[in-house]
């Protein structure tokens, strides 16, 4: 092998190092994804009186290995930009969910959750029609993505969240007729009957 090739293995193989997320990084899964908000007050899921689309809108993200990641630095939106980055310093707990929410004042506890607003949509706003979800670490990695509507495979919801049945592991279904949703909308923040991950209360 030459040097001109040498070199070209070593840029390829450190290319790779900076944009691959790191295994804890991708024990992170996309939980709950809640697009089309249901008519007034039944769609306030930030739980801040006002029923607001996209304020109201909200992806969960949950930590499923048995360490911490440090998110600083993440993305999470959609595919067409503005994406919205952690704050430095931010860490998901083993078994801890963390929620974007497009806007407005989240008010409550949502089981322990990190929670987070974007800038009034996240990303250009989740498409009714279809979206692609995207979570990538801070060199532009890819660590988990969905895609639903027309924009993917993992389902449609009206008026309601797409949220994996059973929760962190199952495929992706319409909240009210989750297990043990008792026909809620949505559950940011929680598992899907409405209790904390990682146990504890909700």
């Amino acid at each position: 092998m030459t040097l001109r090739s040498s070199l070209r293995w070593l840029v390829a193989i450190a290319a790779l190092a900076v944009w691959a997320p790191t295994a804890a990084a991708q024990s992170i899964v996309i939980n709950e994804v809640y697009y089309d908000v249901a008519a007034d007050l039944a769609g306030d899921a930030n739980n801040d009186g006002v029923r607001g689309e996209p304020e109201d809108e909200f992806i969960e993200i949950v930590n499923t290995g048995a360490t911490a990641v440090d998110i600083s630095g993440f993305t999470l939106s959609d595919d067409d930009g503005g994406d919205f980055a952690f704050p430095s310093g931010t860490s998901l707990a083993a078994g801890q969910a963390a929620v974007l929410f497009g806007g407005g004042t989240p008010t409550g506890t949502f089981g322990g959750a990190l929670v987070f607003t974007d800038d009034g949509s996240i990303g250009s706003g989740l498409g009714n029609s279809g979206d692609l979800i995207e979570l990538r670490n801070a060199s532009g990695g890819l660590v988990a993505s969905m895609g639903y509507e027309g924009a993917g495979s993992d389902g449609s919801a009206t008026d309601e969240s797409l949220t994996r049945d059973p929760d962190l592991t199952g495929a992706f279904t319409a909240h009210s007729g989750a297990s043990g949703a008792g026909g809620a909308l949505f559950s940011p923040g929680t598992q899907i009957d409405g209790s904390a991950f990682g146990g504890g209360g909700g």
